[in-house]
């Protein structure tokens, strides 16, 4: 996965981005990434790799509206806060992160929405 440091992009508030298997990471975490043995740098990278497999999997003209039409929603219902962690891919991730058998029946009937 190609990783490129960025001032502005992601916004504040935010660590990176994935666009099309490409992770955009804020400056300000640069430093972080200088040991890339460090537990939360091997995370974040395999958390954007998993969210790669779902773009090529649901395709990029499916997975992006969809991921954002996601969020869209869980932003106007509560709780307001938490819309990013409450993403259905998000969840999915979490699942496979933490090794729940069946994952891939999640992703199938994902790729059905």
């Amino acid at each position: 996965m190609k990783i490129l440091f960025s001032k502005y992009f992601p916004i504040k508030g935010y660590i990176a981005i994935n666009i099309f298997g490409i992770l955009i990471v804020r400056k300000d975490y640069k430093r972080r990434f200088q040991n890339i043995d460090d537990p939360w740098v091997v995370n974040l990278i395999n958390h954007e790799a998993i969210h790669t497999g779902q773009i090529k999997e649901c395709g990029y003209e499916s997975y992006y509206p969809l991921y954002i039409l996601f969020w869209i929603i869980r932003l106007i219902t509560p709780p307001y806060k938490s819309s990013y962690r409450d993403i259905s891919y998000g969840n999915i991730i979490l699942a496979i992160l933490i090794n729940v058998k069946d994952t891939l029946g999640l992703l199938e009937c994902l790729r059905v929405l």
